[in-house]
């Protein structure tokens, strides 16, 4: 069985990983940055609610504390600036983050420590991507200031997520 969890891991995070093309987004496309931004934040804070409730280690309940304060502020600004643009936040993950939930809901123990440290790894990477395309890409301009000015908060997440990686990681 815990081989099967492994494989498990091994294969979300490669599919993740494979997937970062999944995340670029068309020159302009503001409506497509709003709804990846959306289900990314979405998803970081209901999975940092998992990490505080199912968490072993202090360290994975304490980032999952920080992605579900962060996030949540994060999801506030993207919907004064998506509503200023007329443009309709999703209020649900989308498939892809949605599997890779319910792929840490069914973990427990140092095994949910593992894969939800390893899912915020490979989580922040993309996302960082996805901002940094949208800082460089999109036309609006506030929508633009948006994901520029949270690209160094998203690359400090990385940056813990990756810590905290090779701590619960034996």
């Amino acid at each position: 069985m815990k081989t099967l969890r492994i494989i498990g891991l091994i294969l979300i995070g490669a599919c993740t990983l494979q997937s970062c093309d999944k995340d670029d987004i068309d020159e302009g496309d503001e409506t497509e940055f709003i709804s990846k931004a959306a289900s990314s934040n979405i998803f970081e804070i209901e999975s940092g609610k998992l990490a505080i409730s199912k968490g072993v280690r202090t360290e994975v309940k304490n980032y999952g504390s920080m992605m579900v304060s962060d996030h949540t502020t994060a999801t506030a600004e993207l919907k004064t600036v998506a509503d200023q643009n007329g443009i309709a936040v999703p209020t649900n993950m989308n498939d892809e983050h949605m599997a890779m939930y319910n792929d840490l809901n069914a973990r427990s123990g140092a095994d949910f420590d593992r894969a939800y440290a390893q899912m915020m790894v490979d989580s922040h990477q993309r996302t960082v991507n996805l901002f940094d395309e949208a800082a460089d890409d999109l036309d609006d301009p506030e929508i633009k200031k948006f994901a520029q000015d949270k690209l160094p908060i998203l690359k400090m997440h990385l940056e813990h997520a990756t810590t905290l990686k090779a701590t619960v990681t034996p």
